[in-house]
């Protein structure tokens, strides 16, 4: 999940795999450890502030209401991609795994505002 409207390079608010296919819903407010239990183990990684969990929507005063967007990838069998990464692995080391190896791709887009 990142958010597209905030300089050159999308800021990365939440980057999870090793998410089960079967999956039909995203739990709230996920805790910051290596793995979501919510997700039946899946991986997550370091966002563009050096965290990890479920984001917290923060609104941008000098640009206004910040827009989301949630990709996601079907990657099939990861160990068959030769998967190498855990834990705290970042966007750009990500992406680049991904990269012309995936069965499909999804997104979708909102904006955020209280």
């Amino acid at each position: 999940m990142d958010d597209p409207g905030v300089g050159s390079r999308p800021d990365v608010h939440w980057l999870v795999w090793e998410v089960p296919a079967d999956r039909t819903e995203w739990p709230a407010g996920v805790p910051g450890g290596g793995t979501v239990a919510e997700l039946d183990g899946a991986v997550q990684a370091t966002d563009s502030r050096g965290t990890r969990g479920t984001p917290v929507p923060v609104r941008r005063p000098s640009t206004g209401p910040p827009g989301y967007r949630l990709t996601q990838y079907a990657l099939g069998t990861l160990w068959v991609l030769g998967w190498p990464f855990g834990p705290g692995a970042g966007r750009s080391a990500v992406e680049s795994a991904v990269r012309d190896r995936d069965d499909g791709v999804a997104t979708l887009g909102g904006t955020f505002d209280r």
